[in-house]
């Protein structure tokens, strides 16, 4: 057997391997964080931690120029009723197009973007892109678990660390950040919009550069604490996802349910829309109803872009409340 051949082998194992995994991920981590103390939680996360390890890794340090920056730039000026049609439209087609638009809040108008720079990592999985409008105002994204397209292997090794393992930030942080930095260097002000796992990455860059998000199927902070078992986010931590970060949430996306606490200050609630008509918007964009939007159909951005739709004519109907105190992510 050729080395190739073997390394093929090895590939296609894998691929197995995370897909079934990634059937069952909701499950596991949702027993993992219902029982710490349980022996079998413990094996669970140990194997998951061996699987996954790789590309754990401290919190990424920023330069000390940039802090005033970030403080100065922070922004968020768009609807989050556009939110989830912002992020379909960006990653729909896999490549992000040259050109969107965006409603901003209190305006009926339609604000076009330019596409200033687009990432999609293979090393970490990890997806984004900066829009800018006219005025210099950017809108960093960042793309979550890929279920517009299938099981993306580095998605799920990045949720393992985020929440299995409990001693790292996922490989996905560094990249994020790394993008967030560059849209506030190189532009008048900036905001990020986060979908899933990118809505974990939001949340985070609130929670540590004071970053203005809205986060569409929110699954709270990664699990990271240090080495006495303490956590990593401080109430100052908290306080400035609280602050800072929109929430869009559709009452009946349950998936994840467990997977970590909504911090965010305001959270926009968007009623349920049925499973038939979220299959029926996939099948007019041409796209397979994988296994992950069958398992989570109402986590699905076409589904949050639906709601969003439904509630756009009765905008001021929309219910925003604030969260109550520890409760679920329902991402």
């Amino acid at each position: 057997m050729t080395k190739q051949s073997s390394q093929q082998e090895k590939e296609e194992s894998d691929a197995d391997f995370f897909t079934q995994y990634a059937d069952y991920a909701p499950a596991v981590i949702d027993f993992i964080n219902k029982n710490p103390d349980n022996v079998f939680a413990k094996v669970l996360a140990a194997v998951a931690g061996f699987f996954f390890k790789e590309g754990a890794v401290d919190f990424p340090p920023v330069a000390e120029e940039m802090k005033p920056l970030l403080a100065e730039r922070a922004s968020k000026q768009i609807d989050p009723l556009h939110a989830a049609k912002l992020y379909t439209d960006a990653f729909m087609t896999g490549e992000p197009p040259q050109t969107l638009t965006i409603h901003y809040a209190g305006s009926n108008q339609p604000v076009p973007l330019t596409l200033q720079k687009s990432v999609n990592d293979s090393e970490t999985g990890f997806r984004g892109a900066i829009y800018r409008d006219a005025n210099g105002h950017a809108i960093t994204l960042f793309g979550g678990m890929d279920i517009l397209h299938g099981v993306d292997m580095k998605d799920l090794e990045a949720m393992a660390q985020a929440r299995l393992m409990k001693q790292g930030v996922n490989q996905q942080t560094g990249p994020a950040q790394e993008l967030y930095l560059e849209a506030v260097r190189t532009s008048g002000s900036a905001e990020i919009v986060g979908y899933s796992l990118g809505a974990m990455l939001a949340n985070d860059t609130a929670a540590r550069l004071g970053a203005k998000a809205t986060t569409i199927a929110d699954i709270g902070l990664p699990d990271v604490k240090d080495t006495n078992g303490k956590s990593m986010y401080t109430a100052t931590h908290i306080k400035n996802i609280h602050d800072n970060v929109t929430v869009v949430k559709i009452v009946n996306d349950l998936y994840f349910e467990k997977a970590g606490k909504v911090h965010g200050g305001t959270v926009v609630e968007l009623n349920a829309v049925s499973g038939n008509e979220i299959h029926k918007a996939i099948g007019e964009t041409g796209l397979t109803v994988n296994f992950n939007a069958q398992s989570m159909i109402a986590h699905h951005p076409l589904a949050y872009t639906l709601a969003s739709d439904h509630m756009q004519p009765h905008e001021q109907a929309a219910a925003v409340t604030a969260p109550v105190a520890g409760a679920k992510a329902g991402s």
